[in-house]
């Protein structure tokens, strides 16, 4: 509570110049930071709800109804949205109270991403293969899954969508993969940030291989049969099919 008294304090400083729709976006911040310390600490949306009021009551009375809609109206959805692990930086955004800042695509980033930071990624992505990789009988699924993976990420580079974006579609993915949909959300979460970086001049295929999670093509005789045309696959209302050939 302490922490949000001060940055009340420092909003206040401000807000009463400024307009109402920006008065709105500056709460909405300081409401976001805030139910993001409660949900790390496992409160309720009923306990999180009182304490949001309590720190409603702290401002000025030209500004408490402001401050109040805001509570009423998204405490629920940003709770939601934190504990989706979206970033608390552009939740506000996303619910459409502040203003959209205008972000680059990756083909963008991808274009300034120099050949030094990527062998940095690739390295890192190396030290964490083995945790994913323990499971000998499972290898070919987890191969399977890889490709898959990695088709979805090209497919939505392509469509210009944030690292956020993807991951976020990406999670539900994975739900459809059943007995695997652990060890598909772990993959998403080690790898798909370096997969970004690496799909400029790569396949699926030699992406996996590159992070251990495909054996070389050397030994997968029945590569070429099983290999998916990820870069063709159909787009059904923004969502991609999946295929399992495993």
């Amino acid at each position: 509570m302490k922490f949000i008294a001060i940055l009340l304090i420092a909003l206040l400083g401000f807000v009463s110049t400024t307009s109402a729709s920006q008065a709105e976006c500056d709460f909405c911040d300081v409401v976001v930071n805030y139910v993001e310390g409660f949900v790390l600490k496992n409160k309720t949306q009923s306990e999180i709800e009182t304490e949001l009021e309590k720190v409603c009551n702290l401002v000025s009375p030209n500004l408490k109804s402001t401050c109040d809609n805001i509570v009423m109206a998204y405490t629920e959805t940003i709770i939601k949205l934190i504990i989706m692990k979206e970033n608390p930086s552009t939740i506000c955004q996303q619910i459409k109270i502040c203003p959209q800042t205008p972000q680059p695509s990756l083909y963008e980033q991808m274009a300034s991403f120099n050949q030094d930071k990527l062998k940095e990624i690739k390295g890192e992505v190396l030290k964490k293969a083995s945790p994913l990789l323990g499971r000998t009988r499972e290898s070919s699924d987890i191969c399977s899954i890889c490709k898959i993976v990695t088709g979805d990420v090209i497919v939505m580079v392509k469509q210009n969508k944030t690292e956020s974006e993807i991951i976020s579609d990406l999670d539900n993915v994975c739900k459809e993969f059943k007995v695997f949909a652990n060890q598909c959300t772990q993959m998403v979460e080690q790898y798909v940030p370096a997969i970004i970086g690496m799909i400029e001049s790569e396949d699926p295929q030699e992406i996996c291989q590159q992070i251990k999670l495909c054996p070389p093509s050397n030994s997968n005789h029945n590569n070429n049969n099983n290999n998916h045309n990820f870069y063709n696959r159909p787009i059904n209302k923004g969502r991609l099919s999946i295929t399992k050939n495993f």
